[in-house]
């Protein structure tokens, strides 16, 4: 700052404090003690701390600050000094009140407000080689980010020979916040009771907060957990009401060492058997098959032969089935029904095992002589080949076609058969099958 602003806001200041002091200077005499002013001039020359003085009312405070900038007007007449006076009030945010503590400082001068005051001020100050003095009243409105800003700058000027004062007048709430915050201001603040003028530690026992069982925090929390509980039985009842949860079902009482689980289990499976049998159901009874269905239903099964040795064809089993039936009368229907061909029957085994290979087409498998003349008789104008073969240590007589080269003629003569005689069962056989099992006849 210039010096001849200097003197302009050194007159407007004692100005003011004249005026001031003309009204309320018993005020300020009773308020403010021989002390203080020897207190903080102390802790400038040997400790160069910054300072915070602390009073319960806000006007003493105001009227501290407005002497103590008095008393350096008139003890620093011929040593150049910077003065910045300004109340800090919770509208101004942080770069605002740089703004304002540099420009009273140092105006005309280009600088960074988001910088800090301690790098910022100690710049300027080395530049214009004055002492530096800044003097806050409120200062409980400071941020603490400010505060430390402050701190920091006396701290940083002490080691590089550069004087700067920094003096605070607030409230007892400031000093609260720099005690609590003891770690970065710790040996940089000298806190000091305006009333007794006395230099008051940090580790005061005033200064600590006092820890109360349910803080604000807790009492959220509280709320939060209340209101959670009071909405969940508010839906469980909605759903209750609804239907679909039910807090008034009947449990059963539970067994010793019977698990409520179990319990519960047992409820629904005795409600669904309640509910099963409210529905009534009609029960229909079975009808029984007679003989000739059960042949109908076995007969148009079909199966292709095996080729390992000694096994029985599935058509072979059923023809037994059907032959074993001591009631013929199924079996002489069927045949009655069927349109008669023209060659007598004939047995030739050597048909078989003189041709090489070749398919043929099994018609059908008789072990009852009766029922095999009878069956001839019906179709004494189909040409058919027969031979012997064994099926659980009995004889059959099965008649086939004759001998086709492969198996699609073999397929063509089978669909090729009337109706009557298909539902019999017939099915493609190959010769070497014929063969085994004449062989095991013979053998």
């Amino acid at each position: 700052m210039s010096a001849l602003a200097n003197k302009q806001i050194r007159h407007t200041i004692n100005k003011d404090i004249d005026l001031s002091m003309n009204e309320t200077s018993s005020t300020v005499d009773s308020a403010v003690p021989v002390s203080l002013t020897a207190r903080i001039d102390y802790v400038q020359r040997f400790a160069k701390q910054m300072i915070l003085v602390f009073d319960d009312q806000a006007e003493v405070n105001s009227q501290l600050a407005r002497q103590y900038l008095a008393n350096i007007s008139q003890t620093t007449n011929k040593q150049e000094i910077n003065i910045a006076f300004l109340a800090a009030s919770s509208k101004i945010n942080d770069i605002q009140m740089r703004c304002r503590i540099i420009e009273q400082l140092y105006a005309n001068t280009l600088f960074d407000p988001e910088q800090s005051l301690a790098l910022s001020i100690l710049r300027l100050a080395k530049q214009s080689n004055a002492s530096v003095t800044i003097v806050v009243e409120n200062a409980q409105a400071l941020s603490l980010q400010i505060k430390y800003e402050l701190c920091q700058l006396v701290d940083i000027a002490k080691k590089t020979q550069v004087k700067i004062n920094v003096v605070l007048f607030a409230l007892e709430q400031a000093a609260k916040e720099i005690a609590l915050n003891k770690t970065i201001f710790d040996k940089k603040v000298s806190v000091i009771e305006a009333s007794s003028g006395q230099v008051i530690p940090l580790s005061h026992a005033r200064f600590k907060v006092k820890k109360t069982l349910f803080t604000k925090k807790t009492w959220q929390i509280a709320a939060v957990m209340l209101l959670s509980v009071i909405i969940i039985l508010l839906a469980w009842g909605l759903l209750a009401e609804r239907g679909k949860v039910s807090l008034t079902t009947k449990l059963a009482t539970p067994e010793p060492n019977t698990s409520i689980v179990n319990v519960i289990k047992k409820t629904k499976t005795e409600n669904k058997k309640t509910k099963a049998e409210e529905i009534p159901v009609k029960v229909h009874e079975p009808e029984l098959a007679s003989s000739s269905d059960v042949y109908s239903a076995l007969l148009p099964l079909k199966q292709e032969v095996s080729e390992k040795d000694n096994v029985a064809d599935t058509q072979d089993i059923l023809q037994a089935l059907v032959i074993a039936e001591p009631q013929t009368s199924t079996v002489e229907q069927i045949v009655s029904d069927i349109t008669p061909f023209a060659e007598p029957f004939t047995l030739n085994e050597p048909y078989y095992l003189n041709s090489p290979q070749g398919y043929v087409v099994q018609i059908t498998a008789f072990s009852d002589l009766v029922i095999l003349s009878k069956f001839t008789e019906t179709y004494k104008d189909f040409k058919y080949y027969s031979y012997y073969k064994n099926l659980n240590g009995q004889k059959f007589t099965v008649l086939t076609s004759k001998i086709y080269s492969d198996k699609t003629h073999a397929k063509l003569a089978l669909n090729s058969l009337p109706q009557a005689m298909s539902k019999l069962g017939s099915f493609i056989k190959s010769v070497s099958t014929i063969k085994r099992e004449i062989n095991t006849v013979n053998n």
